[in-house]
């Protein structure tokens, strides 16, 4: 087949899966407002688990790991659609609103942000995602990170919250306890690691 027919073919794939999608979300939805009725928690980490055990299962050896991220995504995306519904209004959920209604949604392009490492580390990388022209200054750990925002030397602050692999970094959501701060922004990076040796290094066994 030529590629505008390869194209075509995957279009047609595509109409489905948003058809398909979006009952899939009706259907969350549904479920939503049974667990709000019947006060039951949002997140069952028994039955994603068992689902991505079989969705991966049914699509063969090759396609299981892409399979496991598309519905690991899926269930993001309707955890957050389900907490969406059910939320209660609060004090601190009614600040929030507030403040995303009468923020400016210019996000700054330039501000003073503080990073973890040095030049090259992940977090600079992640920086000039989010910022067109940064000016970064680097701190040897995350707390210094906090430091800097509460005294005022920096705008921003980036710092790593979740890890595909380890889950959870604790230091930062330990030190996130004890300072005043907004997280007003997230971005997703991937990580990619490389093994550098000398020409003629054995690998261990």
């Amino acid at each position: 087949m030529e590629i505008n027919e390869l194209r075509n073919e995957i279009d047609k794939v595509d109409d489905q899966l948003v058809k398909l999608f979006v009952e899939r979300m009706n259907l969350s939805a549904q479920i939503a407002d049974y667990k709000k009725e019947n006060k039951l928690p949002i997140y069952v980490p028994s039955r994603e688990r068992e689902k991505l055990q079989n969705v991966a299962k049914q699509a063969g050896e090759e396609m299981d790991n892409y399979t496991r991220v598309l519905y690991s995504m899926i269930f993001e995306l309707s955890r957050s659609y389900q907490n969406k519904r059910n939320i209660l209004s609060t004090p601190l959920h009614d600040t929030i609103v507030d403040s995303i209604e009468n923020t400016p949604k210019l996000f700054p392009q330039n501000p003073m942000v503080a990073c973890q490492g040095v030049e090259g580390a992940y977090a600079q990388i992640a920086c000039e995602k989010m910022f067109k022209s940064p000016f970064i200054m680097y701190f040897k750990n995350f707390e210094g990170i906090f430091n800097a925002i509460d005294k005022g030397l920096c705008q921003y602050g980036i710092l790593p919250i979740e890890n595909s692999t380890a889950g959870s970094v604790k230091k930062v959501y330990d030190l996130m306890i004890h300072h005043n701060f907004s997280i007003v922004r997230t971005f997703r990076l991937k990580i990619d690691h490389n093994l550098l040796a000398n020409p003629g290094t054995s690998f261990p066994m």
